[in-house]
Formats: C-alpha cells, structure tokens, sequence
C-alpha cells in the first residue's frame, strides 16, 4: 500500500523551519487533500498559513483563498478559536491594500469571522 504520509510529513517539517514561505505552506495544504473527500480543516488552515498571512499581504491572501475553498468543499466557516488578535489585526491590514478578488475573499474571511463570535 503506497501512501502520502511521509510527503505529508516531510512538507511540515519544511514549513516549521520555514513558516513564512508560502510555496511550502501551499504545498503543505494541497498535500492534506484526500482524493476520496477533503480531510482538511480550518486548523490546518492556520497551521499552513497563519506565520505567512502574519508576514506579507500575499500571505493574508493564501489563508483566505484556503478557507474559501475549504468552506466551498466542506461548508466549514472559520472559527475564532483559531484566530488570535495579531492574526486578525494582520488580515484586517492587508484588506486596506487590496482591490478585486483578493479584496471580496479576505472580506468574507473576516466577515464569517465576525459572525462566528457573534453566534
């Protein structure tokens, strides 16, 4: 039986000795997809975005186009129990910078976050 675990592991250990780099932190997150069903969840989100998102509006981006497709696949919304201040602060920066579809996705982001401690 071939399986992807140790791919999967090893892309982690790259992304914890690189937590800013966002090709490993992609890579990390398409790796946790399942071909018989989406397994990922909002906390691998974090676990694969959160140091970039907290490090370059690109990074901002990348975790709400993750979310976005994982809410998409699975109907998760992000939860505030993942999100800490600085991460929220970050997100809410880099929404002041953008403009078009990266604007409207990370909006949603927050907006869902918004929602999910108001419930």
């Amino acid at each position: 039986m071939v399986t992807n675990e140790a791919p999967k592991a090893d892309l982690r250990r790259q992304l914890q000795l690189n937590p800013t780099d966002l090709e490993i932190a992609k890579q990390y997150w398409n790796s946790l997809a399942d071909p018989q069903g989406d397994v990922r969840s909002g906390e691998y989100v974090i676990e694969a975005f959160q140091a970039a998102a907290l490090s370059s509006r690109d990074g901002g981006v990348a975790l709400a186009n993750a979310y976005r497709e994982l809410y998409e696949r699975s109907g998760e919304l992000p939860r505030s129990a993942y999100f800490d201040n600085d991460l929220v602060r970050a997100l809410e920066r880099w929404l002041l910078q953008l403009g078009g579809e990266e604007y409207i996705t990370l909006k949603w982001l927050l907006e869902s976050l918004a929602q999910a401690q108001d419930s």
